[in-house]
């Protein structure tokens, strides 16, 4: 039986030298990594994190903000589309995830910037000098549990030319 043990145990070492495999630290792993394993998405993304502060200063800049959360569904897909829409492009979108925890203060401001009553998830802002000047909220009302190819078709035209403004 020992000698199973230490057989096997050989074997998995052997492997993980011989493939390369590799452990990184946790400051090691990027905000695409971290990005494409909550959405399941590609390494190759767009997205980088963004704390509430920042978020609140981007509204008053230039910039792209996304904002949603893995659990939805129709977040997982609206991501997905923004991924393959940046494809081959140098675009960068800030997500911000609403379920971090914010003060009030925080939360009225974010409101204020957003011109909202309520935070609206999944959506997609493009800031330009502190104006949103474009914006897609459309899927958060109604939940979406499968897209067709004409509707992915849709939401990809849709995001084309949302990015482009």
């Amino acid at each position: 039986m020992k000698k199973w043990v230490i057989l096997v145990v050989s074997m998995v070492l052997g492997l993980s030298i011989i493939t390369g495999c590799k452990v990184k630290k946790v400051e090691e792993v990027t905000d695409a990594e971290k990005v494409a394993l909550e959405y399941t998405i590609s390494k190759e993304n767009p997205f980088r994190y963004v704390t509430i502060d920042e978020t609140l200063t981007l509204l008053q800049q230039d910039g792209i903000l996304y904002i949603g959360y893995p659990e939805s569904d129709t977040s997982r897909k609206v991501v997905s589309i923004l991924t393959d829409v940046c494809k081959n492009q140098e675009i960068t979108i800030s997500y911000y995830n609403p379920k971090t925890t914010i003060s009030k203060e925080q939360q009225t401001m974010l409101l204020q910037l957003l011109d909202q009553d309520e935070i609206i998830v999944p959506a997609i802002y493009v800031i330009k000098d502190g104006a949103i000047v474009a914006k897609d909220t459309s899927l958060a009302k109604e939940k979406v549990d499968y897209f067709t190819e004409e509707q992915e078709q849709q939401l990809t035209e849709k995001y084309k030319n949302l990015l482009n403004q």
